[in-house]
């Protein structure tokens, strides 16, 4: 009996344990993860559970889009891969097609403005991940102790004449007082060699030297796949601009309306009171 009990108790507890521990792991889980589509279920229930509430829907799926751009950056910038982008942009349609089908124009204008500020922070953010993908160097070096070395001067000698005896006549006194000139060598002073700087640089081996490879095919693909999500966004912003404007084009020709209203009252009520005077006038003037 005692083991029944403990099967049960342990078919129990996995049977409740399993879930729970599968929803805990699957939260961080990228579109490459076993686990991504526990996660991507369990916000469609979110969303179902939210749906008796528009704005709470609209809502849950505003943090959706972030959240699928978030997985989006990660996967760009750990491995330039492009596994997130389709997830992004079938948020992004779930999202527009929602705005779209919204049960009144109030509620649609206010989720459409809240999305196209959602919508132009990723656009943003995608074009600064395009160019840190298409900007990215790949150094090709063999040598790690070779890298770009200032130009050293290399001496060089110039040609100075060398030092030679010079004859000078100088006076020698003798027992007879004449002084007759003699002949003594004497060295003058002439400059010494000099060594000069040259501004020649040294040369390097090519293939020591670092260089920037140009960018890949893979990052090329990388960098077309983001462009075309981001022709995505800005189409679904100016659609969801336009109904914001058409919205404040009504709303503003509804003032208009309302303004000429007013004003064909008030002539029409002066007219009214100026007969009424007009007509007073006459009766007290007939009697």
């Amino acid at each position: 009996m005692r083991a029944i009990f403990d099967k049960f108790l342990w078919g129990v507890l996995i049977l409740f344990f399993a879930p729970s521990t599968m929803i805990i792991a699957s939260w961080n889980a990228l579109p490459d993860d076993n686990l991504y589509g526990v996660k991507i279920a369990l916000e469609k229930t979110a969303l179902a559970l939210a749906s008796p509430s528009y704005a709470s829907s609209g809502n849950l799926q505003i943090r959706y889009t972030e959240r699928r751009y978030a997985e989006t950056k990660q996967l760009l910038a750990s491995r330039q891969s492009i596994q997130g982008l389709p997830y992004l942009q079938q948020q992004i349609a779930e999202t527009k097609k929602m705005i779209v089908n919204a049960p009144n124009k109030e509620a649609q204008v206010t989720l459409a403005k809240q999305y196209i500020t959602t919508l132009n922070t990723v656009s943003t953010n995608l074009e600064v991940q395009k160019q840190a993908v298409t900007t990215n160097p790949q150094p090709v070096s063999n040598t790690s102790n070779y890298a770009s070395q200032p130009s050293s001067p290399i001496p060089t000698a110039t040609n100075t004449p060398t030092p030679k005896p010079i004859a000078t006549a100088t006076p020698i006194l003798t027992s007879s007082s004449r002084s007759l000139p003699t002949s003594t060598t004497t060295l003058t002073q002439n400059p010494t060699p000099t060594v000069l700087p040259t501004n020649t640089p040294t040369s390097i081996p090519k293939n020591q030297v670092a260089v920037a490879a140009p960018i890949t095919a893979g990052q090329a693909i990388v960098a077309l796949q983001i462009n075309q999500t981001q022709q995505n966004v800005s189409q679904t912003i100016a659609d969801l601009q336009a109904i914001v404007e058409k919205d404040d084009k009504e709303k503003e020709d509804k003032r208009e309306k309302q303004k000429k209203e007013e004003k064909d009252k008030e002539e029409k009520d002066k007219r009214e009171d100026k007969d009424r005077k007009d007509k007073k006038g006459r009766d007290d003037n007939s009697n």
